[in-house]
């Protein structure tokens, strides 16, 4: 796979059943074109996310992670390769994947309950059952007695728990998350990043996250893909083997960070030690 490495590190293996869709990508390069100039966002990426994987992608600005999100949720063409979910080459006409982003993009004319329950009235499931389903995922994600508050008396943290149970309510085959806790305040980001960790693994779902925070990439992912930029590539697939939930204090934690940190941000280490 276009020559990354896959470091192994110690602890218990993954927790939480897969009942999801597996990734597969192959030979997949993103170039936009602008009049004569080009740009080449992905180069040559191939790699597989297993059924139920928890996966985060980390990299500079610019080295193609959201690009690769895009495709996998079907809003962008890959300019040559392949990406497959299950079973099926990615497309937007279907509703196998669940997104979240991070300005919420609730609509501010219906409640949180109402907002949850958007994606089935898509799908044409019953009001009876998309109701029940959206109450249990705004329960899941601690807001069930906010369920007729309207978007604009909610807090960020709020606005965005409500965006992950719509993602999950329609029951989709993966997750996909764009900085979804970006914005937020780091008590709250911390608070979300536990809420999430424990609703992947009570759903199964196969999550592929971006985030610029190193720090809670190996909080949540099973593995994490290192991108560098200019062109963006996969530069080294890193294995989290810790024990869920995981002690962000411990040394096996703080070595992982300090080890993908190498990979994503060298300079910053150059700069420690000079």
């Amino acid at each position: 796979m276009n020559g990354q490495k896959t470091r192994r590190a110690d602890g218990a293996e993954r927790q939480g059943a897969p009942r999801s869709a597996g990734v597969k990508v192959t030979d997949l390069s993103v170039v936009y074109e602008k009049g004569k100039e080009h740009f080449t966002a992905l180069a040559n990426l191939s790699f597989d996310i297993e059924p139920g994987e928890f996966v985060c992608l980390v990299g500079p600005s610019g080295c193609g992670k959201t690009s690769l999100l895009n495709i996998l949720a079907g809003f962008l063409e890959s300019t040559t390769g392949t990406a497959i979910i299950g079973n099926k080459p990615v497309g937007a006409g279907d509703y196998a994947r669940g997104v979240v982003f991070q300005e919420y993009a609730l609509f501010p004319w219906r409640t949180a309950l109402s907002n949850v329950e958007f994606g089935m009235e898509v799908r044409g499931i019953s009001r009876k059952e998309r109701r029940e389903r959206a109450l249990r995922y705004l329960e899941m994600v601690g807001l069930g007695a906010a369920a007729q508050t309207f978007p604009h008396e909610l807090s960020g943290g709020m606005k965005q728990r409500v965006a992950i149970a719509r993602a999950l309510a329609f029951d989709p085959d993966i997750l996909l998350m764009d900085e979804p806790f970006g914005a937020l305040d780091a008590f709250t980001r911390d608070e979300l990043q536990r809420m999430l960790a424990t609703i992947w693994q009570e759903t199964g779902k196969t999550v592929v996250y971006v985030t610029h925070n190193i720090s809670e990439a190996v909080y949540l992912a099973d593995r994490i893909f290192a991108f560098a930029s200019n062109p963006g590539r996969l530069r080294e697939i890193v294995a989290v083997d810790l024990p869920r939930p995981r002690d962000t204090f411990s040394a096996e934690f703080a070595s992982i960070e300090r080890y993908v940190t190498s990979i994503v941000h060298p300079e910053e280490l150059v700069a420690e030690s000079a």
